[in-house]
């Protein structure tokens, strides 16, 4: 076998090549335009943005390029003017593309996100503002279909999804939708596989009229990890004012998310979490893991409401305080199985109503279930207070975070009795400081 030497010009070559695909785009320095910036850029290429509004929509195709702002989303706005989706990202293969530091507003949709429309593709979508941006069929913050994205450290606030009688597709998800399993052609389970959402602020979404899922929708999805949340204040006529999970799904944890103020309006259930679904065989469990679910509103179901029909379902470590004259848990029986697999170590509190509901009735006093009511450390803060109930009350084995809703590891030992057992909720026992009203931790 013959080798050919390395001319000096394939090395000036090759080194061209390489310096091509990790250019830096400037706008407005060297681009007017953001789209501008985009359309010259080959992969590797970052484009960096400098402070200022620009009125535009974007559309990445499946460029694996890094989209980021100089100065952050406070200055940096793409506004577009309700006219288009603010930014489209659509086939790009890996999580080589990022999108970071940006305000997305104004943006509108007839059928998928008015903020960030992602499509077969598995993004980074990082520390932006996604705001004030509408849909007439789903996602109005974020929709993905098909999507590994990973949606991490961003505020997705005051988004609006309706829906004027168009059922030919699932509609719903006022702050992030997300329908399709992008894991068809991957080996099952891969740990590089599926979406998920995580440490985001999702504040003051909708949905109206014919749709669910104020916060969020999963529907059909595959593997979803939606981790470390803060859902709060959110809104749907329906099912799932935070959170609504329908369809069969494959593989599906909700862990460590501070679930509270939600609400459903029009007589459903389910004010946190509404879930209406099946695992399909092949896939994962479906768990509910740690989550502080508190003050939601629905007229049953406070917490959650749980239409089962698959035994693989775990709901365990939640922290539930319901309404008062509503029940905190629901669980309904829908096909073959008669229970909803695994409600073990939670503390579920209700006025006026039963705590635990339908098929988890016979649940409270049992496999470490109570309803004991919990104290916090302070206003504003739903870490529990020393002595409290809960505290080192969870299953260890349930768990898969190493660190609490605030970056507080866990498991530790809080009733210092010498074992360290996961508390119930959100936050684990830590050292707490307090900003006005707000918790700090360390």
């Amino acid at each position: 076998m013959k080798f050919q030497a390395i001319t000096p010009a394939c090395v000036v070559l090759l080194f061209s090549m390489s310096v091509q695909a990790q250019t830096v785009r400037r706008v407005p320095a060297n681009y007017p335009t953001i789209q501008g910036a985009i359309a010259a850029s080959v992969h590797g290429d970052t484009v960096l943005v400098s402070p200022g509004t620009y009125y535009e929509h974007l559309n990445m195709a499946d460029k694996r390029i890094t989209l980021r702002s100089t100065d952050g989303p406070a200055v940096t706005i793409v506004d577009a003017s309700q006219f288009w989706p603010v930014l489209r990202i659509t086939g790009s293969t890996s999580r080589q593309t990022v999108v970071e530091g940006f305000t997305l507003t104004h943006g509108y949709s007839e059928t998928d996100a008015g903020g960030i429309e992602i499509v077969n593709a598995q993004p980074i979508i990082r520390n932006n503002t996604i705001v004030d941006n509408a849909s007439a069929h789903r996602g109005a913050g974020i929709s993905m279909r098909s999507s590994s994205a990973l949606i991490v450290g961003n505020r997705i606030v005051n988004n609006q999804v309706y829906e004027y009688g168009q059922t030919y597709e699932p509609g719903g998800g006022g702050g992030v939708f997300v329908a399709g399993d992008p894991c068809t052609k991957a080996p099952f389970p891969s740990p590089t596989c599926g979406a998920e959402i995580r440490d985001n602020l999702i504040e003051g979404n909708s949905a109206q009229e014919l749709v669910t899922g104020g916060g969020i929708k999963l529907y059909g999805s595959g593997p979803v990890n939606v981790v470390g949340n803060v859902i709060r204040n959110n809104a749907s006529n329906y099912c799932g004012g935070g959170i609504v999970v329908s369809g069969r799904i494959a593989g599906l944890r909700i862990e460590n998310n501070l679930i509270v103020g939600n609400i459903v309006s029009l007589g459903e259930q389910g004010g946190g979490i509404c879930a209406v679904t099946e695992a399909r065989p092949e896939s994962f469990p479906l768990a509910i893991v740690n989550n502080t679910i508190i003050a939601n509103s629905a007229p049953a179901g406070s917490g959650m409401n749980i239409v089962f029909s698959n035994a693989s379902l775990r709901i365990v470590n939640n922290l539930i305080v319901a309404i008062p004259s509503s029940t905190g848990i629901e669980c309904i029986e829908y096909g073959p199985h008669p229970s909803p697999g695994v409600v073990t170590n939670n503390n579920v509190l209700a006025s006026g109503a039963s705590a635990y509901a339908g098929q988890c009735a016979g649940s409270e006093g049992v496999d470490g279930n109570r309803s004991d009511a919990p104290t916090f450390v302070g206003p504003g803060s739903y870490r529990l207070a020393p002595g409290s109930a809960g505290i080192d009350a969870g299953s260890n084995a349930a768990a898969t975070e190493t660190l609490d809703l605030a970056r507080v590891p866990r498991v530790v030992d809080g009733n210092a009795d010498g074992i360290a057992q996961i508390d119930i909720g959100a936050y684990e026992s830590g050292v707490t400081i307090f900003i006005g009203n707000f918790e700090t931790f360390y």
